[in-house]
């Protein structure tokens, strides 16, 4: 069984605490980017409902003079 082991020294294998720190700075790291994705999504949202509201009264417009023709 011994002989299974990879050929590295006690110091080499990670313990629970290390994984627990690994874990804790990859959600930091995690987190900046997750806020900055959300607040471009808010961007492109106001963006998306103000070109939608510019084209409503023109499709309008288009429709009454298909009716009206």
């Amino acid at each position: 069984m011994m002989e299974s082991l990879p050929p590295v020294g006690w110091g080499d294998i990670a313990t629970r605490a290390d994984l627990d720190r690994f874990a804790t700075g990859l959600r930091s790291e995690m987190t900046e980017p997750g806020s900055e994705l959300r607040v471009e999504m808010s961007e492109l949202r106001s963006e998306l409902r103000a070109e939608m509201e510019g084209l409503l009264p023109r499709l309008v417009a288009a429709n009454l003079a298909m009716a009206i023709a």
